[in-house]
């Protein structure tokens, strides 16, 4: 039988706020069976993340979180449009508050007596919860580099893009397998292609441009389709 309740101890720093949201960085059994998970504040890593019980809890002491087959209130980020039912929300990086930007629980009931959280479950399937792939089309590329500043024309998933800019518009691409980004910046101009969200896993960092290329993050957004240009695809 599953447990409704999860324990935990807050090693974040600061104080878990109530339905505050939080990442699971370790986890012991008791001797009573239950598991007690060590919470740190959201860092955006894709680690386990819970949410908090009705009481705050201070640096270094235990409290109680919900599971994940409950509905459950959870603490939003008052600076973005209040979400409503049907909308995704997850963890945001550096903040206990959850984002628009994360898709982790669906929103069940909003909030109309402005109580600062909403009502979610955890979101079962769909891209939105696994595979992150958007279409994007070129602005300006650097082969060197092997990267494209690109503006974002469609995406499978709801909220923002993880690391994009102008309001969720606008994006670095990467191309680490070398295959797309590898002609002048004017033939790739304007083309189109699609790109999933990737997550780096032998810790090594491509070695392209030395000092000149920023280091590639070890989250992003890495091309795995181009158009061909117009004169290309017309002859």
């Amino acid at each position: 039988m599953r447990i409704k309740q999860g324990k935990f101890t807050n090693s974040s720093g600061s104080t878990i706020p109530a339905y505050g949201v939080f990442r699971v960085s370790d986890s012991s059994v008791g001797t009573d069976g239950v598991v007690n998970v060590v919470a740190k504040q959201p860092d955006g890593s894709s680690s386990l993340y819970y949410v908090n019980q009705s009481i705050a809890v201070d640096d270094g002491k235990e409290g109680s979180h919900f599971t994940e087959e409950d509905i459950f209130p959870v603490l939003y980020d008052e600076t973005e449009t209040t979400p409503v039912a049907g909308d995704l929300i997850g963890p945001q990086s550096g903040s206990f508050k959850a984002s628009s930007s994360g898709d982790r629980w669906r929103v069940v009931y909003g909030d109309p007596d402005s109580l600062g959280h909403v009502l979610c479950r955890r979101h079962h399937g769909g891209a939105s919860s696994g595979t992150k792939i958007l279409r994007f089309q070129i602005v300006s590329a650097d082969p060197s580099c092997l990267t494209a500043l690109c503006t974002i024309e469609a995406q499978m998933f709801s909220g923002v893009a993880e690391g994009s800019t102008e309001g969720g518009t606008l994006l670095t691409v990467y191309d680490i397998a070398g295959c797309f980004f590898n002609e002048p910046n004017e033939e790739l101009t304007g083309r189109m292609g699609f790109a999933a969200y990737m997550i780096r896993k032998n810790g090594k960092q491509p070695d392209l441009g030395g000092s000149v290329c920023d280091p590639y993050l070890d989250a992003r957004w890495e091309v795995f389709s181009l158009c061909c240009n117009t004169t290309e695809c017309n002859t």
